[in-house]
């Protein structure tokens, strides 16, 4: 297919197939699943993503290990805030480090991937799978440090209708 991408920009909420041109073959999310403040608005917003995923929806969210592993994070700047015994629905901050005016808060909700993979079978994708993110051994030294630390926090998915 030589039809180069297009990026979207929609109110995931009221997606419809009518408001993309059909299904999307491929839905890509970093980081996005957990800006839902409630489990409801996280049914809401994959039920809206599946009515317009045509085969696979990949993405990244945080997962379990983000606990134990946040604090590797504050030596790049991002101080992950979050209540010991958190649990679906909690909020968490994500603070950077940076000097006045560039520091900034992002506020997301915590779900356990129990919970995310519930709702991607009740909103209709057949299968969802966790994949162990991979460093590219090209990567220098430093990218491969950063990078271990990075994929700590995080947990790659795999969803298909």
């Amino acid at each position: 297919n030589t039809q180069p991408y297009q990026y979207l920009l929609k109110n995931l909420y009221t997606l419809l197939p009518d408001d993309v041109g059909g299904t999307i073959p491929l839905i890509i999310s970093i980081y996005l699943l957990q800006y839902t403040k409630t489990v409801d608005e996280l049914f809401l917003m994959l039920s809206a993503i599946r009515r317009v995923c045509g085969k696979f929806f990949i993405g990244l969210v945080p997962n379990s290990s983000l606990i134990d592993n946040a604090k590797k994070m504050k030596k790049y700047g991002m101080d992950i805030c979050f209540h010991k015994d958190i649990k679906d629905g909690d909020s968490l901050s994500i603070i950077s480090d940076f000097d006045e005016p560039s520091s900034f808060t992002v506020t997301n909700f915590w779900y356990s991937l129990e919970t995310y993979k519930n709702i991607f079978r009740k909103v209709g994708f057949c299968t969802c799978k966790w994949v162990k993110q991979h460093i590219n051994p090209q990567a220098t030294e430093e990218q491969k440090i950063f990078f271990a630390d990075y994929t700590s926090i995080g947990m790659s998915f795999i969803a298909v209708i």
